[in-house]
This record gives C-alpha cells, structure tokens and sequence, in this order.
C-alpha cells in the first residue's frame, strides 16, 4: 500500500513538473503561444485582434510559425484604407498557417501588384479555420459594412469547405460557453489550452488509424468524387449566390478561386457548377487553380496526389506551403491585375 502512495506522488509530482515546466516555456519572451479566437455572434467564432500567435498543426505535434493578426482582424499589416485593396475571404488555406507572414499568398500577391501597377495595393486576407461559404458571406458583408469598397473580391471554394456551414442557436451557445471556458483557463495558463488542444487532437488521430480503410486506399489523401460537388452546390450555393448579389450590386468585380491544385476530379466539377450558375453574372470570374498550375498534370491519380503533397504541403500537415501559397499568387495576379488595371467606371 505504501509502495503505491509513494508510485502515485511520484506520477503527481512528475506531472505538476510538466505542467510548471510546459508554462514556463510557453511565457518565456519569443516562444509562439496558441492563437486566439474569439465569440462571434454570427460566424461562431473569429480571430482576436491584434494578436501574433501559432496554429497548432499535425495533430498539435508543433505550432505553426507566428500568424500576424492586425487591429482590424486580418492577416495583414496596419491597412491603409485610402488605398486600393483586394478581398481575399476563405478558409484556413487561405488564412496560410504554416508559412510565414511574409511567404502567405495574400503579402506575395500584394507585393507584387504594387510592384506592377506602381502604386500601393493591399490583398486583405480575412481566412480563417473552419470557415465555409456561409462564414465567407457573413465575412465579405461585415467588410463592406465596415471599410471602403475593395477593388475586387476573392473567394476561395473546395469542397473540404462543405462541412463548414450556419450553426444552430444551440450550437452558437455552445461556443459562447466555450469561449467563456478557454477564457477562464488562459486567464491562469498559457500551456494548458495547447495540451488540451493537443489531447483531443490525439484521440481523433487514435481513432482514424484503427479505422479500417476503405477501397483503393492509400498513403496520400484520396479524391473525393465529382458529385460531391454537385452535393456541396445544393447545400452551400445560395451563400455563394448572395456574395455574387454582395458584389454585383456594389459593382464590385468577384473572382471564385476554386482550390484543386492536386487535380482533384471534384474540384473541376465544383468550377463547371460556378460557372454555369454565377459566371455570367456581370464581373464575375470562376479560376480554377488545377494540376496544371502546379505543373502535375500527366501524372496518374496516385502519383500526382503524392506529388502534391510532397511538394506543396507542410509534410507534417496537409496544409500548403510556402510554394503552394508562390504558385496561388502567381496563378491570381494576372487576373487581379487586369481587374485593378481597369478604372471602375469603365467595367
């Protein structure tokens, strides 16, 4: 009985060393803290602002590097607002956790449209995790609402986006009564809201690898089917349609990036639907950012799916990296130059 008294202190007093240990490391001056999201009333929740803090990537196995959030809520500088701008709604691959805030699309974009054009343009990234098409509409209304009309606006779509959509009242609660919880715990602690975070990312990552696979699995993602875009159009469409009513309204030109750099077969379909129920809308474009803008087409399935993860992910976690985020903005700035190019008055 004694021998297992003097077992559990010395579990107790190794894990009070870890926790006191683990604190100490996440306060210390240059360590990355966990990013910060606040209650929002309408989107569940938002990046608080200002903030210079890491997302948690590869199952919380390591932060990402600091992601700069401005006093206005994007992954930007200080916005001067009498000079032209670009909004860039989308979700986490968008926002660009992963890459430094020099290396995330939007700065690259924006550094090299000012470059062309000869005066100072900013590419507004307003990404954020576990954001879909809803969470886009609330997002571009809130910014006309608050800030001078953007010269154009850029939407990513994919269909990983599909699972993100309204939340109920009870699930709006359920966040406000969450953020009040990470409240109370980082009020005392900076390291226990990323080893929680950590724990429950862990389970999910425990539970996946004892699932049995399915048919044709492999080592890379699998692609999804080309009906699920047909799937996700007759969920998510109309907040698709009411951002395209946002900007033809206003004038204001509106460019749907659809995300299918690895080749997804769904990702083409998810542009054909676009085009086919908002591309003749006046000033609306549908891009569709495919294999052969990261130079893997030719490749099969399988080898072109490694390919891109191999070469334009984290490793470590499916998001992009800093050449995904090069080969985005490169992909983008023609058309958003030839948009900025052209005065207002005459589209």
């Amino acid at each position: 009985m004694a021998a297992a008294r003097r077992l559990l202190m010395h579990a107790v007093l190794v894990g009070l060393a870890f926790l006191v240990i683990g604190e100490v490391w996440f306060r210390m001056p240059g360590t990355t803290k966990l990013l910060v999201f606040d209650f929002d009333e309408l989107r569940g929740s938002k990046l608080a602002a200002p903030q210079r803090r890491g997302m948690g990537l590869g199952n919380f196995s390591r932060l990402s590097p600091p992601i700069g959030i401005n006093a206005d809520g994007y992954r930007n500088g200080p916005i001067d607002w009498t000079q032209p701008t670009v909004l860039a709604a989308g979700s986490s691959e968008m926002l660009g956790p992963g890459v430094e805030d020099s290396e995330v699309w939007t700065a690259v974009a924006s550094a090299k449209l000012t470059h062309d054009l000869g005066h100072p343009i900013t590419v507004v990234n307003a990404g954020s995790a576990g954001y879909g098409p809803y969470q886009h509409a609330v997002t571009v209304r809130l910014f006309l609402e608050h800030h001078p009309a953007p010269r154009a606006i850029v939407v990513r779509a994919s269909v990983t986006d599909r699972r993100f959509g309204p939340l109920s009242a009870a699930e709006i609660e359920a966040a406000r009564q969450q953020k009040v919880y990470s409240q109370a715990i980082k009020a005392v602690s900076e390291f226990l809201p990323f080893l929680v975070n950590r724990a429950q990312a862990q389970v999910v990552a425990i539970r996946n690898t004892f699932r049995l696979p399915g048919p044709g699995s492999n080592d890379a993602p699998v692609h999804e089917a080309p009906a699920v875009a047909d799937v996700m159009w007759e969920t998510h469409g109309r907040w698709w349609r009411e951002i395209t009513d946002m900007a033809t309204s206003r004038g204001i030109p509106l460019v749907f990036f659809v995300d299918g750099g690895d080749g997804s077969p769904s990702a083409g379909r998810l542009a054909e639907l676009l085009r086919t129920h908002l591309g003749s809308e006046p000033g609306v474009q549908v891009v569709l950012f495919d294999g052969d803008a990261t130079g893997l087409t030719g490749l099969s399935d399988v080898e072109r799916r490694h390919r891109f993860a191999e070469e334009f992910t984290l490793g470590y976690d499916p998001h992009g990296n800093a050449a995904l985020h090069a080969r985005m903005a490169s992909f983008l700035e023609p058309t958003l130059a030839g948009i900025l190019s052209t005065p207002p008055h005459r589209r």
